[in-house]
């Protein structure tokens, strides 16, 4: 029976970290391991593989959301193919690009949770900023044809 290695330990506590569930690591190691151990270093090979696959999993699906409403808030902001679609070219280059918010200039898939919260952070304000100007151009607009 293979042990668990030190890269898959490794990964284990950081996808932890991410996730914010360091203080039910052992929980979740009792789990995987149907009680027979509460530490990372008592995982099999197999078991950390389906610790990790579980892990991400419930990474992706933390995130999934958040960027999905990123997407959706850049497209209303013009960041569109001519054909309507969304233009991850564009989206992905002033994501790398925002600055503070994503320092590692990492693409929109990459993020971690908390990385991504940031960066919605940012886009709900420029969003903000724009559905503002939109309706200030739009009165000022009415205002002068009436």
């Amino acid at each position: 029976m293979q042990t668990i290695t030190l890269k898959q330990n490794k990964i284990i506590h950081a996808l932890l970290a991410e996730l914010g569930l360091k203080d039910l690591k052992s929980e979740m190691i009792e789990g995987v391991t149907e009680g027979r151990s509460t530490s990372s270093r008592d995982l099999t090979n197999k078991e950390a593989i389906k610790l990790i696959n579980q892990l991400t999993a419930a990474k992706h699906d933390l995130t999934a959301k958040t960027r999905a409403k990123i997407i959706h808030q850049l497209c209303l902001m013009g960041y569109v193919k001519p054909d309507g679609q969304a233009d991850y070219t564009r989206i992905t280059a002033f994501i790398r690009g925002i600055g503070s918010h994503n320092p590692k200039k990492k693409n929109l898939f990459q993020l971690s949770p908390s990385e991504i919260n940031r960066v919605c952070t940012q886009v709900e304000q420029m969003y903000r900023k724009h559905i503002s100007k939109s309706a200030h151009h739009e009165s000022r607009t009415e205002s002068i044809h009436s």
